[in-house]
């Protein structure tokens, strides 16, 4: 099943295929939050948090060519770069 069909599951509130576009997606995400982190706890966190902005807002996620890749892309830089303040912060402490 491809990301737009997943999509169309996720606005109808189908958990699962939220699941499925994570399974398809995760790697790559990390792979991008983990350049932009210190730690690796951070970069899973980018990421968590970034899909649980995904199904929170998926009604207002704009998809790029049927995928919204590019929009989890954007959301884990912005995600790791405040996860990174956040732990320097909290470290400062």
């Amino acid at each position: 099943m491809d990301d737009s069909a997943l999509w169309v599951r996720v606005g109808a509130g189908d958990e699962s295929a939220l699941a499925g576009l994570f399974d398809r997606h995760e790697e790559r995400l990390y792979r991008h939050a983990r350049r932009l982190s210190t730690h690796r706890e951070d970069a899973k966190d980018a990421v968590l948090i970034a899909f649980f902005e995904l199904w929170r807002k998926r009604e207002s996620v704009r998809l790029v060519d049927g995928s919204p890749l590019p929009w989890l892309l954007n959301t884990v830089s912005f995600t790791a770069m405040n996860v990174k303040r956040s732990g320097r912060r909290y470290r400062a402490l």
